[in-house]
């Protein structure tokens, strides 16, 4: 699922050295080992680090991603990724971790790494927050798996009632039409017809046997449908990764560009008004010289 939602396959191209292309042809076989392993079950997630210039998308801020895999088990089980980014003043947002993910697709070449040496000892606290969120996530995702399941597990616990009263009095009626066909043989002096007693006596067995194990199985399947009532939603941690987003040189001073704007503004008025003082002035001197009033 998160191969398909991102391929980042063009990225890693990208950044494979020569060398090992040279080895693994295109980097197409590196990238299918690392996913195959990346998307195991048993795989204990990495971390990484990320120093990105911040725009629309992201404000400036540092602090830590994490990313979350919820399985939801049912007919089809289903995976749902959590993108939690933890602020180092202990601020959580879904948004910003979204962003991130989005971010991170494309290629960035002002994408850096961060020095281990600049990454602040935090991670203990900021994780537990993280954790927090994610357990209260989970119990949301529990809740909504619930409903969901309670209105699955009553249709089919509804079907299997009706099918299987359908099928009781269908052995019910077989049963009884056996035993009368039964019943007229044995009473019959037609040597030809009591000779097929014993075909019908087996029939009889194997009729009641129907019967009386539709009622175990009936339990059964209503039970393995009222199993489903109530899923268990696993999690796991997949990945984390220091993040710093800060601002683009020349962007330190965000009122900076609000103070060349208005100055620019107020240069542009005093043009105009001189501007149009000059104009005023010749139009009121041909006017004179021509002996009109102005």
């Amino acid at each position: 699922m998160v191969a398909d939602a991102f391929d980042f396959s063009d990225r890693i191209d990208r950044g494979i050295p020569p060398t090992l292309k040279a080895v693994a042809g295109d980097g197409r076989g590196v990238f299918d080992s690392i996913s195959a392993q990346a998307l195991a079950e048993d795989y204990e997630g990495v971390t990484g680090t990320r120093r990105i210039l911040a725009g629309d998308d992201i404000p400036p801020c540092s602090g830590w991603l994490f990313t979350y895999q919820f399985t939801i088990p049912g007919v089809s089980s289903t995976e749902q990724l959590e993108l939690i980014f933890v602020s180092d003043e202990g601020a959580v947002s879904v948004d910003i971790g979204r962003s991130l993910v989005t971010r991170g697709y494309p290629f960035d070449s002002d994408e850096t790494d961060v020095e281990p040496s600049e990454i602040p000892d935090n991670l203990d606290r900021i994780k537990s927050l993280a954790a927090q969120f994610a357990t209260c996530r989970r119990k949301e995702i529990q809740r909504q798996a619930e409903e969901q399941a309670a209105g699955r597990v009553d249709a089919e616990v509804s079907r299997l009632a009706s099918w299987f009263d359908y099928r009781e009095r269908a052995a019910k009626d077989r049963v009884e039409s056996t035993q009368t066909i039964l019943n007229r043989i044995r009473e019959s002096g037609d040597e030809s017809q009591r000779q097929i007693l014993p075909v019908w006596e087996a029939n009889l067995r194997r009729d009641k046997e129907v019967l009386r194990n539709l009622m175990p199985e009936r339990s059964s399947r209503i039970a393995e449908a009222e199993r489903h009532r109530y899923p268990q939603v696993a999690w796991s941690l997949k990945s984390l990764g220091r993040i710093e987003v800060v601002a683009a040189e020349g962007d330190d001073d965000p009122d900076a560009g609000l103070e060349l704007r208005d100055g620019i503004r107020a240069e542009l008025k005093a043009l105009l008004a001189e501007s149009d003082s000059s104009i005023t002035s010749s139009a009121e001197e041909v006017a004179r010289r021509q002996g009109l009033s102005w």
